[in-house]
């Protein structure tokens, strides 16, 4: 979704997904990164198909105080 916002409208079905890492890489030094996106496609009432969809991002990533970035997304 956040290199085709178009992928929210493309499935019938409504999805989420998330995905959590914490790694040790030595030292005083960690990766925590997590990951949330939902889809919601919007359904044509005569076909049943979908023509576009609502998707949201969520987004939140540091290592050790030295990187750390948060992004939210909302795509149609």
């Amino acid at each position: 979704m956040r290199v085709n916002p178009a992928m929210a409208g493309l499935t019938r079905y409504a999805s989420a997904s998330a995905n959590y890492r914490h790694q040790k890489t030595g030292g005083d030094f960690a990766i925590n990164s997590n990951f949330l996106a939902m889809e919601y496609p919007l359904l044509n009432n005569s076909t049943g198909r979908p023509w576009a969809g609502i998707g949201l991002a969520l987004h939140n990533d540091q290592s050790a105080g030295i990187f750390r970035m948060q992004e939210a997304a909302l795509t149609y």
